[in-house]
């Protein structure tokens, strides 16, 4: 028997990605350390979830938007757990959110500037004018744990 991976169509991601935001939102408990990696995980495996990249050269361009628009809500999924590890002063906790949040966020922005200039929607440019915050608040986490090494890409 072959297996095959299929991408999953639209409406499946949404639904498979919107748990996954909901179960890690609710698995994060700022007062037990031991729900963070949960929580962590429930967004790794909706990076997983969108990482076809052996297929998305065959995508139509509104397939790509919709795909870009997905890791856009991930990264931001990523970011506010981070803020909220920072609002209780868990720096070090919020380091590995914060890392993932910026790199799909850059990542969204490239996939959708892909598509040109014309589609300029609200939360687009919010994700654009905002995403160098993302990165502020990253050393300014590295900072408050000691971390000063300079990252390497």
């Amino acid at each position: 028997m072959e297996l095959f991976l299929q991408r999953p169509d639209t409406n499946t991601l949404t639904q498979a990605l919107d748990t996954l935001f909901v179960l890690a939102r609710t698995s994060l408990n700022l007062k037990s350390v031991q729900t963070y990696v949960p929580a962590y995980d429930f967004l790794a495996q909706a990076v997983t979830l969108l990482d076809f990249d052996d297929v998305a050269e065959l995508a139509s361009d509104s397939e790509q938007e919709v795909r870009a628009n997905f890791v856009r809500c991930t990264s931001a999924n990523f970011h506010n757990l981070a803020s909220l590890l920072c609002q209780g002063e868990l720096y070090g906790h919020a380091v590995r959110f914060l890392m993932q949040g910026c790199d799909l966020g850059e990542r969204a922005l490239r996939m959708h500037c892909r598509q040109g200039p014309a589609n300029q929607e609200e939360a687009w440019v919010i994700l654009a004018q905002q995403l160098y915050r993302r990165w502020e608040l990253l050393g300014a986490c590295y900072t408050k744990v000691g971390d000063r090494k300079v990252r390497c890409v």
